[in-house]
């Protein structure tokens, strides 16, 4: 490793940007939300990459009982808590391609890995394709009471949130314009902006689940004095560029930017488990293979596994062409008759002499030993040259600098936001 500082932020992930605080759907509790601008919004398809988890001691898979579609079934723990949640990547395929094909196999390792696994007829991997996922940028209002809201807390506050959605969750939300429409008695539900209204949303359930949803008029908009001054809080907050996201960081919320090598792994290890755990009780746990499907290009479980998989595998007739004499050329030769070399040989029956501990390259004195050590003088000769010509000094740590810090911030690509007062004008 080389050479670092321990200064504050000197290991902040530099690929990642900060993250921004998001809004949360506790259970039993709720929020109302303000969204300044629907056209802000980022969505980017993301993979949910998981695979069963295995008994340590028998290598069984474990199972647990699950709401499926309104009925409970036995499905395979992949629970974040017990390791079946590997990553959450950005699909690295191409969008238009998702939207028609539901993968692309051609430009994303992952959804390369999940055509595999479908083909092999594990069916589960079909929660492992790409979705769409959502993140706006959302004032959340700060109520006197978590459970009812419609009454906000004097003086008022307000924070500016992401809201991270998934496709169902963004259904949920999609949903509420004709109620809006009715709010503001317009006839046209496909006019209506989410900016219009207040969204209320309730979690009875899980955590961020929402269990109920429905528009309110804007607390900002109402014509009294408290009204205002919860318009003069809004204003202010949203009208103050460091208070709202950046791209990245609403790019961030949707998922992780992915990583192709890293991505790869992660889906190697998945369609390993799938197939381990697909195998089981099926003639006992699966073979090094997968089931075979390190044919793919998938790597052996070991080396030794990799080389079993090569038993019977008929040699290649470029290769046979090359060597017309057969592979023989390659077996072990037989040693020939010890010649006096001045014991570096030592005897059949001992082996191989070991080498004096001062000399690595030969016995002292010995024509082998002074031909290396005239190389290693001219190698280091070659290299001390090298590092003055580097004006790096005697000290050659010196090319390995001391790792800067880095400065936490904002981020960069930050969107062009339409100013308040024109958010207003739409919208009023």
């Amino acid at each position: 490793m080389p050479r670092t500082s321990l200064t504050a932020g000197a290991h902040h992930d530099e690929g990642r940007p900060e993250k921004f605080p998001q809004v949360k759907l506790e259970r039993g509790e709720g929020r109302r939300l303000w969204v300044p601008d629907e056209d802000i919004a980022f969505m980017e398809y993301r993979h949910s990459i998981q695979a069963p988890v295995f008994d340590a001691a028998t290598g069984e898979p474990l199972k647990t009982e699950k709401k499926v579609r309104g009925s409970m079934r036995t499905v395979y723990d992949m629970s974040f808590e017990t390791g079946g949640y590997i990553g959450g990547p950005i699909c690295l395929g191409v969008p238009d391609v998702i939207r028609a094909e539901k993968l692309d196999p051609d430009g994303c390792p992952v959804c390369a890995g999940v055509k595999r696994l479908l083909d092999a007829g594990i069916a589960d991997a079909l929660d492992l394709r790409p979705l769409p996922r959502y993140a706006v940028p959302v004032v959340q209002y700060v109520t006197a009471s978590k459970t009812d809201l419609t009454k906000l807390r004097t003086p008022p506050s307000a924070d500016i949130l992401i809201w991270a959605l998934s496709q169902w969750s963004w259904e949920q939300v999609d949903g509420i314009r004709g109620q809006m429409a009715e709010i503001l008695n317009l006839e046209d539900a496909a006019a209506v902006k989410l900016q219009m209204c207040d969204i209320l949303v309730s979690n009875e359930n899980g955590f961020q689940k929402i269990d109920k949803i429905r528009p309110a008029r804007r607390a900002w908009a109402v014509d009294t004095d408290f009204g205002r001054a919860i318009k003069a809080v809004v204003q202010e907050l949203w009208m103050t560029a460091e208070n709202r996201p950046t791209d990245d960081q609403l790019q961030a919320a949707c998922g992780r930017k992915a990583d192709r090598e890293y991505v790869e792994q992660d889906i190697r290890d998945a369609e390993e488990r799938w197939h381990r755990a697909e195998r089981w009780g099926k003639g006992g746990p699966a073979d090094a293979s997968g089931g075979n499907y390190l044919a793919n290009g998938q790597q052996a479980a070991s080396l030794e596994d990799g080389l079993d998989l090569l038993e019977g595998v008929p040699v290649p007739e470029s290769v046979m062409a090359e060597h017309p004499g057969g592979l023989g050329e390659f077996a072990e030769r037989s040693q020939p008759a010890a010649a006096d070399d001045g014991g570096l040989s030592g005897s059949p029956e001992a082996g191989p002499a070991a080498l004096p501990d001062d000399d690595p390259f030969g016995v002292p004195g010995s024509p082998l030993g002074a031909v290396a050590e005239q190389a290693l003088g001219e190698a280091r000769a070659e290299a001390a040259a090298l590092v003055s010509a580097a004006g790096l000094g005697d000290d050659p740590l010196a090319a390995t600098p001391a790792g800067e810090p880095v400065v936490a911030g904002n981020g960069s690509g930050n969107r062009e936001t339409q100013s308040f007062k024109d958010l207003w004008d739409s919208v009023s």
